[in-house]
């Protein structure tokens, strides 16, 4: 009990301060697009898609016959075989235990899914006063139908105009997509991962995974901005993998045309110990880029949790083009306005730390990440508004 009050007694300091800072230093008369990404931890739908591994997201009635079965098994040595090796409980075949076990024992019946919808839903109101992000950058949606029937169904009246998403080559058939209340411009680009960067990922290590989503779109006063959502290979990969994800992020942000403001932002799974390491926030990404924990955010712990090593990461961040924080731009990024989105009655558990979905059965459990928010505003302006 004493460890829960204290990380809620922290959770409100964190809070209280973000949001006198803001007070204190947001700039006024200004036009202002908030941004905001969130993993929202396996947004699936009910039916088999079977050219993606997403069996253990079936309803359990679906869940029979040999051909099932082998699938299940397909995914535990898929496991077994990367680097997560060692890490998790095996059973006396060398199977992951956990993979087996999920994809055979979840229900992912309409009720729960339904369910998933409206916790991810009451996370999206914690900001802009109810009405969301004017830019969502999401991961972990298995597909276009997922958000559209979100965004159709859960979020009517927020004004999410723009959706744009692009399959990937990731064998769970896990995407990014990016949602907005600003105008479309232009056709959708999907920049799969350029492993080349990195002479040392293997040739056998070099799999398919979600590639780097690119949106355009106009802010307020028709300035072009260029969007970057990605989801970079897991801690099961090796931190090669991560770093030629960062590198190929760097060579095609480099090609936007100047005077186009550039965001980027998602899950890039980088742990604490890792980037004390190989510091790929302070180093790497430094001379294109400004990280939103770097800027903002500064009493923040991390937006997710490892029970095993005790632990926190950034895992989620926001990455803005290193003009946005020059005062004479005409759009820049304030860092008061960056904080972790963690509010919702669903978002913590008992300990303090982000609580899992799983199995969509207890009281709380969203996403075992917190989204990271942050807004950018024109410099000179007599606009009060936000997007309409």
């Amino acid at each position: 009990m004493k460890q829960l009050m204290t990380g809620i007694l922290l959770f409100m300091i964190g809070c209280t301060t973000t949001q006198r800072k803001m007070e204190e230093t947001t700039p006024q008369n200004t036009a202002r697009v908030s941004i905001m990404t969130f993993n929202v931890e396996n947004l699936f739908d009910i039916d088999d898609d079977p050219e993606k591994l997403d069996e253990a997201f079936l309803p359990s009635g679906a869940k029979s016959g040999e051909v099932f079965q082998n699938k299940c098994r397909y995914q535990a040595l898929r496991y077994r075989d990367s680097k997560h090796q060692g890490r998790e409980n095996m059973d006396e075949t060398g199977l992951a235990t956990f993979r087996t076990d999920e994809c055979l024992g979840k229900d992912w019946s309409p009720a729960i899914v339904r369910r998933k919808y409206e916790r991810i839903t009451d996370v999206l109101k914690q900001v802009n006063n109810g009405r969301g992000p004017d830019v969502l950058l999401l991961q972990e949606v298995e597909n276009r139908k997922v958000v559209e029937r979100w965004n159709n169904e859960y979020l009517q009246g927020m004004g999410y105009r723009s959706l744009i998403h692009m399959e990937s080559l990731d064998e769970r058939g896990i995407d990014v997509a990016i949602l907005s209340r600003l105008e479309s411009v232009g056709e959708p680009k999907l920049h799969n991962l350029d492993y080349s960067l990195e002479a040392g990922i293997d040739e056998d290590d070099k799999r398919p995974t979600r590639g780097i989503l690119e949106g355009r779109f106009k802010l307020p006063d028709g300035t072009p901005i260029a969007v970057f959502a990605l989801h970079l290979p897991s801690q099961g990969a090796s931190t090669l993998h991560r770093s030629a994800g960062l590198k190929t992020l760097k060579n095609v942000a480099a090609k936007v045309e100047p005077g186009t403001v550039v965001v980027a932002g998602g899950d890039l799974n980088i742990t604490s110990t890792e980037e004390f390491k190989q510091r790929y926030y302070k180093d790497l990404v430094a001379d294109q880029f400004v990280v939103s924990h770097r800027i903002g955010c500064l009493g923040c712990p991390g937006s997710t949790y490892f029970g095993r090593d005790n632990t926190w990461s950034f895992f989620d961040v926001l990455l803005f083009a290193k003009p946005l924080i020059d005062e004479q731009s005409p759009w820049q990024v304030d860092p008061a306005s960056i904080h972790l989105v963690n509010s919702s009655r669903y978002q913590v558990d008992n300990w303090g730390k982000p609580a899992k979905f799983r199995t969509g059965k207890g009281s709380v459990g969203v996403s075992d990440h917190w989204p990271m928010y942050a807004e950018i505003f024109a410099r000179k302006t007599g606009n009060t508004a936000g997007v309409e």
